[in-house]
């Protein structure tokens, strides 16, 4: 159950652009791109990039990058009409069609594959 329809902008612009707009402020704008430069090992280089081509970079890694898992009925209209209006969650996804599933098969499968993510909070 989506709670908020906001949240599926946010989602269709992170799949589709790497980016969700008004995430970052300005300053840490300018710290992605000055440790993106700062990585940059040639001088020269580093003083010809400019700012949007250094986030225009960023921003296609972690549109290379993120991994999402969300869960939609397919009954009723609803997820119809939400990939009319956000056309990547067909677009740029792999959907996979599944019966449905007891909350712990959920939970077993998350844990499994997220185990290896400290930030997530999972502890063996």
């Amino acid at each position: 159950q989506i709670l908020k329809e906001e949240f599926l902008y946010d989602l269709d612009s992170l799949i589709k652009n790497g980016e969700v707009h008004g995430i970052f402020n300005k300053e840490e704008y300018e710290n992605i791109v000055s440790q993106a430069k700062a990585k940059i090992a040639s001088d020269e280089l580093r003083t010809q990039l400019n700012s949007s081509f250094v986030l225009s970079e960023f921003f296609q890694k972690v549109k290379e990058n993120v991994h999402i898992c969300i869960e939609m009925s397919p009954t009723g209209s609803s997820l119809r009409e939400r990939v009319k209006v956000h056309k990547s969650l067909i677009n740029c996804s792999n959907i996979i069609w599944m019966e449905e599933w007891p909350n712990t098969g959920f939970k077993a499968v998350a844990e499994h594959h997220f185990k290896n993510f400290p930030l997530l909070g999972y502890k063996d």
